[in-house]
């Protein structure tokens, strides 16, 4: 109340709100397991650091308390330009939280209280080549897995405008520009194969490309299994709680039980039409939710153990 106070409209007290919190607090993704039962104000109070969702969920809660209708809004941030294939690189780390408050007469308005994250990522010559692998990556996508009608439209009509005289200097550019395909084409050939780094080369090449479009994954993958294979003692929460779940679904689609997008954890878990197994997913399901929101953490062998039991399920023959 003390920071809008000056101001006698809904505007100028959210502004001045999103000012104060952009600024009298500091920003950080390095923050301790959450033990109090109210972290909005152990945020405002007490620690006085924390991510965009402690500073999108505070500003929403003050906003609020004046009477102002506001909500929290997730998506994500433009992400880094790549100018080799001129379009915008959105990962996970552009996630975002930012408010929306509501004026009458005028809608639903923007508000961002976050303070603006360092960026600490150096542009090296690792980084123009993962420009021109995601460049590469989005061509494939676009003009080859895409590939349809509106596509082939396109294309005709980018070539007939880049021509002057209509059929016969496209007809006339096409052969040429075939020529010069083939003629380059046949010297490369003759480079390529008698190349000592012929296949050095191939096997970089492929690896960097399976490296980028799943290395991620992969990696995820084997720090799941890892997680759930510590031995005694060991457990998980936050993050690594939903690498282990990711192993439950994994297996479960081998046998046919898919997770759509719209259900919550819990509900595919009691969803499922096998009574046997219900209750194994339902008690790991239950483990993971409270190891990934809550304050608890939960028990690797118990998972391990829960894990082995979905595997080893067969659904039973009909008599």
């Amino acid at each position: 109340g003390q920071i809008a106070q000056p101001y006698h409209n809904a505007y100028d007290q959210a502004t001045a709100i999103a000012l104060y919190l952009r600024t009298q607090l500091d920003y950080t993704l390095d923050l301790p397991p959450v033990l109090s039962d109210d972290p909005i104000a152990s945020f405002l109070f007490d620690t006085r650091r924390g991510h965009c969702e402690y500073f999108a969920a505070a500003m929403a809660v003050m906003v609020r308390s004046l009477g102002i209708p506001a909500r929290l809004v997730n998506g994500f941030l433009t992400g880094e330009y790549n100018d080799v294939g001129k379009n915008y690189i959105v990962r996970a780390s552009d996630a975002h939280t930012w408010v929306e408050i509501f004026f009458p007469r005028v809608g639903w308005v923007e508000f961002d209280p976050t303070p603006p994250a360092q960026d600490y990522r150096a542009r090296t010559w690792w980084t123009h080549l993962g420009n021109y692998l995601d460049a590469f990556e989005l061509w494939w996508n676009e003009w080859v897995i895409n590939y349809d009608s509106s596509h082939q439209g396109a294309l005709i009509n980018n070539l007939w405008r880049n021509t002057r005289s209509g059929a016969f200097r496209t007809h006339l550019y096409l052969r040429q520009l075939r020529r010069s395909i083939t003629r380059n084409l046949k010297q490369a050939q003759s480079h390529l194969f008698t190349s000592p780094y012929l296949v050095p080369g191939a096997l970089v090449l492929v690896l960097l490309i399976i490296g980028v479009l799943r290395g991620r994954q992969l990696a995820d993958s084997l720090r799941g299994t890892w997680l759930l294979r510590r031995g005694p003692g060991a457990s998980v929460r936050g993050h690594e709680a939903t690498l282990t779940y990711q192993q439950l679904l994994k297996v479960l689609a081998r046998k046919g039980f898919r997770k759509r997008p719209a259900q919550t954890p819990l509900e595919f878990a009691i969803s499922l039409p096998a009574l046997e197994l219900s209750p194994f997913v339902v008690e790991f399901t239950r483990l993971y939710n409270h190891a990934r929101f809550g304050h608890y953490s939960a028990q690797s062998v118990r998972l391990l153990d829960l894990l082995r039991q979905v595997q080893q399920w067969k659904p039973a023959r009909p008599r």
